[in-house]
């Protein structure tokens, strides 16, 4: 397994309710139990998020949070932390076949896709802006299918958010 893949985990202090947003590569149980040896407190796993670009998914995470920030990855337990955990978990492995691979004809698809994936990620444009490199404004006129967009920006905007492109031949074309 690449070091780039694997999971987010929110790990919660039992009585403390404090939540650690973490990554590891590897089981994240095994994660817990590491933990939980150093810990005075019971804890337990919350959630899960499996993903390909698990260091660019936590740290967007962890500066969504980051107002709410007790100490290195623990956070207090908000009603919005504790209800983004539940959303983003409850999803995971929700993705229906239509939308895992999508044909792309047009800005306003790759719009589609990008702001479909922002939302799902729990993401606000501003917090994508800054994990891109770009202007709020930027990501409004690529999410509202803007023609001439710098390719190399909008690849960065798909990495961010753990997409990527494919390119495939159109065999019905080839034949015209």
């Amino acid at each position: 397994m690449k070091s780039r893949c694997g999971s987010v985990y929110f790990i919660k202090g039992i009585r403390s309710g404090m939540i650690k947003i973490g990554r590891c590569a590897g089981d994240p149980r095994k994660r817990l139990a590491d933990l939980q040896v150093g810990s005075s407190e019971p804890l337990e796993l919350i959630g899960l998020l499996s993903e390909e670009k698990v260091g660019t998914v936590e740290r967007l995470i962890h500066r969504k949070f980051q107002s709410i920030r007790s100490h290195g990855e623990w956070f207090h337990p908000t009603a919005e932390l504790v209800t983004f955990v539940e959303k983003a978990c409850s999803q995971e492995g929700q993705l229906d076949d239509e939308e895992t691979a999508v044909v792309i004809a047009s800005a306003k698809d790759i719009a589609s896709v990008i702001a479909r994936s922002r939302m799902r990620a729990h993401l606000r444009q501003e917090d994508l802006a800054r994990a891109v490199g770009v202007s709020r404004k930027w990501i409004i006129d690529i999410e509202g299918g803007k023609e001439r967009a710098e390719l190399w920006m909008v690849l960065k905007t798909l990495q961010v958010l753990g997409l990527s492109l494919s390119i495939s031949v159109n065999r019905s074309a080839e034949s015209s």
